[in-house]
């Protein structure tokens, strides 16, 4: 199992756990079969089908879903600003992700309350 493989299959196995879903409920879901969904998690097959792998992230609450394609390695079509993450991502060690994610994070929490600010004084207006 190679890198990408094994943050791909970690990612699905920790929203199983979290969402206390079965390999075999979510390849229901999918409209997969059980023992190869099985069979990818352990890095045995590859899934060829973007399409299978949104599906599968929608199905575990991942978003973005297209993550789901960046953490096994794939770029996702249309989606530039998750390419560019990803080109970046793969520049920086994991302290320097660290401190940009939580800058991002920082970044989102301000933004969310300016606007919040910006709807009470219209609404005092």
């Amino acid at each position: 199992m190679n890198s990408f493989q094994n943050r791909f299959s970690g990612m699905i196995i920790r929203n199983l756990g979290i969402f206390n879903i079965s390999i075999n409920q979510l390849s229901k879901k999918v409209g997969i079969n059980q023992g190869y969904l099985s069979r990818v998690l352990k890095g045995e097959r590859n899934i060829t089908s973007n399409e299978t792998i949104l599906k599968i992230a929608k199905e575990l609450n991942i978003d973005p879903p297209e993550e789901l394609l960046i953490e096994l390695g794939r770029l996702p079509k249309g989606k530039k600003e998750l390419v560019d993450l990803a080109i970046l991502a793969n520049r920086l060690n994991a302290l320097q992700l660290r401190d940009l994610k939580d800058q991002a994070l920082y970044m989102d929490r301000n933004n969310k309350i300016k606007k919040g600010l910006n709807k009470d004084n219209k609404k005092n207006e």
